[in-house]
């Protein structure tokens, strides 16, 4: 008898299990896209329509590089084309363009962006042509990013990099961002943009018009950074009282002078983030050259956050980028961190804590009589000359005293020495750190020294307590 072999129905994609087809990909995942994972998401893409609709929402996600200004139109047009993948958008980043003219365009592509910018209601008044644009030396690539933002209303992430601190036509403006927030209020805000960027490899003033744009239309701000920042000229960056749920401000490789500018500016920071959890700062290698005996000391710092004192769990100053010697004189008065209730993790240079080095046979209580009650983490960053290991060993003698203390990090930082000096460094090191370790041996507090030798061909890299204790017994 003839077998009739049972007929089967193809299936397509659509008949793939639901679970499969509807699965959300974690936004931080998304976030880790590398080039290569981009390219497969590109290559799925045009497969076939379900998979175009499955990866094609991925690689919106997260735009790691702008189109040059001759392609921007391209993906003004899609995003107009398609608003659902305009809502897909999260964070872009936007590279240094080269100055261009608005001649690089089509006369097609021109009509296209103004089109969509007069819909975004961008226009200024009595010029609903733009041409205002140019004579504000404001090009082409600039006037299309700031039709880009205005068309993603899912953006929680915007990453721009400025060119100097003198604004020129190659840096963002966003005066028609600002128009159309003017204009609608609080309709035309990025209701959902909670982390700005700001890099500049030059050096840029805070009160750059593209900073003070995008705060204003960021009303749920929770986290900025600057990088490159070189001050202010004292405007206020805020142009409204409104408070912020900011919770985190860096500035890194900056440079801050000990003047009204710099107070007037992270005054008005803090005070549009009354609920401010974590600060870091750091000095550029860059500014080192400038006058450092204006630069804004710890103390000018902890004054300005001193209305954020009761919600700070996390600070970080850094200005080890100069040398010693050169360091201001400015240290922290006794028990003047212990006011920071709620300070769980804190990083500092040895000589903004510790009076010895001015005040050789004052009692080693720097870091007893300043920490916090609630302190976790304690990193300090010492210079080889430092006079602070006393201290440390007061600390760690009495440690009972800071139930909540876990962890303490000693970051050697070598500058200027020589090969065979740098060895008698390490072994000094070395030795504070043995004793350190003995120490603390038996408490809930986690030692490590952290020595950084480079260029030198030397140990790189953390040694834990027990290590240390080791390299004792081997002896």
């Amino acid at each position: 008898m003839a077998y009739d072999a049972p007929i089967r129905t193809p299936r397509g994609l659509s008949e793939f299990p639901v679970e499969v087809l509807n699965t959300k990909i974690p936004s931080h995942e998304i976030g880790k896209c590398h080039k290569k994972n981009r390219e497969a998401l590109v290559a799925l893409s045009g497969m076939c329509r379900t998979f175009r609709d499955l990866a094609q929402p991925l690689l919106y996600h997260f735009l790691p590089y702008l189109p040059d200004a001759l392609r921007f139109p391209k993906l003004v047009r899609t995003l107009e084309e398609r608003p659902d993948l305009a809502m897909q958008v999260k964070r872009i980043c936007r590279e240094r363009y080269s100055s261009c003219g608005w001649d690089i365009f089509e006369q097609e592509e021109i009509e296209l962006i103004k089109s969509v910018a007069r819909r975004l209601s961008m226009e200024r008044e009595g010029d609903s042509d733009f041409e205002s644009a140019e004579d504000v030396d404001i090009s082409a690539g600039e006037f299309c990013l700031e039709v880009l933002v205005a068309m993603l209303p899912s953006l929680e992430s915007l990453e721009i990099t400025l060119e100097q601190s003198e604004t020129r036509s190659e840096d963002p403006h966003f005066i028609y961002l600002q128009e159309r927030y003017d204009s609608l209020g609080s309709v035309a805000a990025s209701a959902h943009l909670k982390h700005l960027m700001f890099d500049g490899d030059w050096g840029f003033g805070a009160d750059n018009p593209a900073i003070t744009t995008l705060l204003n239309i960021s009303p749920n701000l929770e986290h900025i950074q600057l990088l490159g920042c070189v001050g202010t000229s004292g405007r206020r960056v805020f142009q409204d009282s409104a408070e912020r749920p900011l919770r985190v401000v860096e500035m890194d490789q900056c440079f801050l002078q000990e003047d009204p500018a710099s107070n007037t500016f992270l005054s008005d920071m803090i005070a549009h983030a009354p609920n401010l959890q974590r600060f870091r700062y750091s000095l550029g290698l860059s500014w080192v050259h400038e006058d450092v005996n204006r630069l804004l000391s710890v103390p000018g710092f902890l004054a300005c956050l001193q209305p954020v004192q009761s919600s700070l769990t996390s600070l970080d100053i850094d200005l080890t980028a100069l040398s010693y010697e050169a360091l201001p004189r400015h240290v922290l008065k006794k028990g003047s961190l212990r006011a920071l209730s709620k300070l769980e993790t804190l990083h500092l240079d040895d000589t903004s804590i510790c009076i010895h080095r001015h005040e050789k046979e004052g009692a080693p209580s720097c870091l007893v009589d300043n920490i916090p009650p609630n302190l976790h983490t304690l990193n300090l960053r010492v210079y080889q000359d430092t006079s602070i290991w006393g201290d440390l060993e007061k600390l760690s003698m009495e440690v009972q005293r800071f139930p909540n203390l876990k962890e303490l990090v000693i970051n050697v930082i070598p500058q200027g020495y020589k090969r065979a000096e740098l060895e008698k460094v390490r072994s000094v090191a070395y030795s504070h750190g043995r004793k350190l370790a003995a120490a603390l041996l038996g408490s809930s507090v986690a030692f490590t020294l952290f020595a950084n030798w480079e260029p030198f061909s030397l140990p790189v890299g953390p040694i834990h307590s027990d290590e240390l204790l080791n390299q004792e017994h081997s002896k």
